[in-house]
């Protein structure tokens, strides 16, 4: 066998153990793509047309490569603009009506979908970010494959992904950094790492404004990285990094330099939005939206079963634990940007979950680390099972069989949600009401007269614990449009709020209450329907 057969015969065996390494990951991949594509036709979200495709329209009309529109960076309108290559090819074939046939494109469902499949693809990156970085940090795949569950199999993460915004693309870049930034750790020869991970930052930065602190990070590796003889290489390394990330930035918003008196009224604009607050989302700055935060975090983040969300969350604090255990240094380069993050939106009014998805793969990270903490610290005295190659004990199987029992579960309501998205239009969510109704016959509720005309036309016999007696009511059933006079009048980020709801899940109507897309019958406690002074108990 020649020397240069042998060669080929090696890499191609390397790259085989590779692609086997990260095959795990395409189960979390596959669950998370297949459902968000299942719901992608959920109807409106705030932001996209006007906010997301406007500017795209405008470039076209005034034939100025500028979205005019600066209350976001830009990298999402060149996604956008990209999104409608499609329908440029087919337009240029005709002679006549190029230009009105891509501008009538821009308003066409086709467009919308094609887009929401985009950012869900490319979102759905961030599961493989995730498992890159465990594999390469922990040399474990379970632990990569622990922690992409954690990520992928998230309602939170899952609904927010279909949408065409910015958040989820931050996500992505986010954790895309924090990759390259930790793999420059691990690989201190050479410099490539830190300046990919510089790159990464800027695009995060050119897709949401608070991105830019993803820099942070870049520059604590360069300062772990140096080797304390001469602060010319640090300084250097420095300017490197910062060059990099300037220049991507640039190429991502060059608005920010051809136009910056649009660009700084676009900049400040925001900055007054969210230091004064949004509708039903703003929330006293410092320890309450911090405090609003952990609870999102905790209760709601991981699972639509706030149990199951304990938990994880739970798992969350025992990785945290382990991690500056093992390492201080990497624990706070891990750390650096999730803290700044967190900290600086505890300075802002408005709290919109959607901000807080580039937190969630460090995250999830955690969770993986401390389920893999815990199950090394179950080897107590007790029964040994052996599995082929794997030894464990009665303790670590029970645990092992309860972790994959909330993957499941998880997996399922990400199903199920998919479903109620596809049923849109139908009858279902009625019947579902009765039902309900019917099976909680320890409750009494009140229904509004749009749900007790559309019950009538299913259920002909008046259900018995239904009543018209305020006084008598300990559950309210309404449509959500029903509730206030103006969506703006919905408080947000109640997560109890809402016992129950039925309609379409392609959001949690318990943390956007004043959605804007299709209206849903949902079931309010009397105590919070007073609380949240809805119309029908006022």
């Amino acid at each position: 066998m020649s020397n240069s057969f042998k060669r080929i015969f090696l890499i191609f065996g390397r790259v085989i153990r590779h692609l086997y390494s990260v095959a795990p990951v395409l189960l979390p991949l596959i669950i998370l793509i297949g459902t968000g594509l299942r719901g992608l036709d959920f109807g409106t979200h705030w932001d996209e047309k006007y906010y997301q495709i406007r500017p795209v329209r405008t470039m076209l009309t005034t034939g100025i490569l500028l979205p005019q529109h600066y209350g976001y960076p830009s990298f999402n309108y060149w996604v956008n603009a990209a999104g409608l290559l499609p329908d440029a090819v087919v337009a240029l074939k005709d002679k006549k009506g190029k230009e009105e046939r891509i501008l009538d494109a821009l308003d066409s469902p086709a467009y919308l979908m094609r887009l929401r499949t985009i950012y869900l693809i490319i979102v759905s990156l961030s599961v493989l970010w995730a498992y890159l970085l465990v594999l390469i940090w922990r040399q474990s795949w379970i632990e990569a494959l622990l922690a992409a569950l954690f990520l992928g199999l998230s309602w939170e993460v899952a609904y927010h992904i279909r949408w065409v915004a910015t958040d989820g693309m931050l996500m992505q870049f986010g954790a895309m950094t924090i990759l390259l930034t930790m793999v420059s750790q691990m690989k201190p020869e050479t410099s490539w790492w830190r300046h990919l991970a510089a790159a990464a930052a800027a695009l995060g930065f050119g897709t949401k404004y608070p991105g830019g602190l993803l820099i942070v990070p870049v520059l604590f590796s360069g300062y772990l990285l140096w080797d304390k003889k001469s602060y010319r290489s640090l300084v250097s390394s420095w300017v490197k990094s910062v060059f990099i990330f300037t220049g991507i930035y640039l190429l991502t918003t060059p608005a920010t330099i051809l136009q910056p008196v649009e660009f700084l009224k676009g900049v400040t604009y925001e900055l007054y939005h969210y230091s004064t607050g949004h509708a039903g989302h703003t929330v006293p700055v410092g320890l309450q939206h911090g405090w609003r935060m952990l609870v999102y975090f905790s209760s709601v983040l991981f699972s639509h079963y706030a149990p199951i969300a304990w938990f994880c969350f739970l798992l969350v604090i025992v990785g945290s634990y382990a991690l500056v255990k093992e390492s201080l240094k990497l624990a706070a380069l891990f750390f650096c940007f999730p803290v700044l993050y967190v900290l600086y939106f505890c300075t802002q009014r408005a709290m919109v979950a959607r901000n807080l998805l580039v937190v969630v793969p460090f995250l999830a990270i955690l969770a993986g680390r401390g389920a893999m903490f815990v199950w090394e610290n179950l080897k107590f005295k007790c029964k040994v099972l052996t599995i082929g190659n794997f030894r464990f004990t009665v303790l670590q199987s029970a645990f092992a069989a309860f972790i994959i029992t909330i993957f499941a579960i998880n997996a399922g309501w990400l199903i199920y949600a998919a479903e109620t998205v596809a049923d849109r239009g139908t009858d279902r969510f009625v019947r579902e009401t009765v039902a309900y109704i019917s099976a909680n016959t320890n409750h009494r509720f009140l229904l509004s007269p749009r749900v007790q005309a559309h019950l009538t036309k299913i259920e002909k016999t008046p259900v018995a614990n239904v009543t018209n007696d305020l006084s008598q009511a300990d559950r309210v059933i309404l449509y959500s449009s029903e509730g206030q006079r103006h969506w703006q009048d919905w408080r947000a980020n109640n997560f109890w709020l809402a016992t129950t709801w039925f309609g379409p899940y392609e959001m949690n109507f318990n943390v956007y209450p004043n959605w804007w897309g299709d209206d849903r019958i949902i079931v309010i406690t009397m105590e919070e329907a007073k609380q949240n002074e809805i119309l029908i108990v006022k």
